[in-house]
């Protein structure tokens, strides 16, 4: 979500033959348009993470091919709704990652697949210096997970949820940590089902809604959400969405409501519908 409380959709799998890359929604009015300026590369399977001055930093995704990991990052300026090549690039090439800025400065890259087809372990980007170094996996973790959620909460712990891991073969159900200013991981608790290509949301009163997904590759696509409280460390049952969707965005919104935008259904079609929660 841009500061201006409009959403930038960018990318990802369309079904409409020259339908825009780019478009910023306006929860609002309802109503979306193109951006003035289309990306500089069609990416999927990226991350997009707001950067303290408000722009909106894209990194890695899945540009071409079976297995084609971007290591490339493009700022968009949502003042001139411009899209900009970063000239530093990322350590390892990566798709289906998560991200999560612990400083002002830093940004986390969590997981994902690597251009050789492997899980891609954990970076950290220097925003001011534009250089990245490579992490160590969590000992608690054997190998890294692709498609989890990522949720940053008022007073600055983020959590990883979920994935799967990078065959393809292991949804998980874990919720790792990362304490606030810090790129220290730490297991949290787990969800009560493993699910990946799932999305989640920081709610108002500091907990976390998680939403759909799939609980294996392949198999049938999510209705059913879970909340976690990371003060208590318990995770419940929360309501169904009204439609089954996977591999879609949630975004809390400033009214304390959580849009669930696109995805795609258990026939993976992408989807144009959307949802609020709350």
């Amino acid at each position: 979500m841009l500061e201006d409380g409009r959403i930038l959709v960018a990318g990802g799998t369309r079904t409409t033959s020259g339908a825009p890359s780019a478009e910023v929604f306006d929860p609002r009015s309802g109503q979306s348009r193109a951006t003035l300026h289309q990306p500089l590369q069609n990416r999927s399977m990226y991350t997009a993470t707001r950067l303290p001055d408000g722009r909106v930093l894209l990194a890695g995704g899945r540009s071409a091919g079976p297995n084609y990991a971007s290591d490339t990052m493009d700022i968009f300026n949502p003042r001139t709704e411009q899209f900009s090549r970063v000239p530093a690039r990322l350590d390892v090439a990566r798709y289906g990652h998560a991200s999560a800025l612990v400083t002002p400065r830093l940004l986390v890259l969590y997981g994902g697949v690597a251009l050789s087809g492997a899980g891609a372990a954990p970076e950290v980007i220097d925003l001011e210096t534009l250089t990245s170094t490579v992490l160590s996996m969590p000992p608690y973790e054997a190998v890294p997970r692709i498609a989890p959620a990522v949720v940053t909460i008022y007073g600055g712990d983020t959590y990883v949820i979920g994935g799967e891991d990078y065959n393809g073969a292991v949804p998980s159900s874990l919720i790792t940590g990362l304490a606030v200013g810090g790129v220290a991981f730490r297991p949290a608790t787990r969800l009560q089902e493993a699910r990946t290509m799932h999305a989640a949301a920081g709610l108002t009163d500091g907990r976390i809604l998680i939403a759909g997904g799939s609980a294996m590759p392949g198999t049938a696509v999510l209705s059913g959400t879970e909340i976690f409280s990371p003060e208590s460390g318990t995770v419940v049952r929360g309501p169904d969405m009204t439609t089954a969707r996977a591999g879609h965005s949630a975004t809390a919104l400033p009214n304390g409501r959580v849009l669930m935008a696109g995805g795609v259904d258990r026939f993976g079609n992408a989807m144009d519908s959307a949802e609020l929660f709350g």
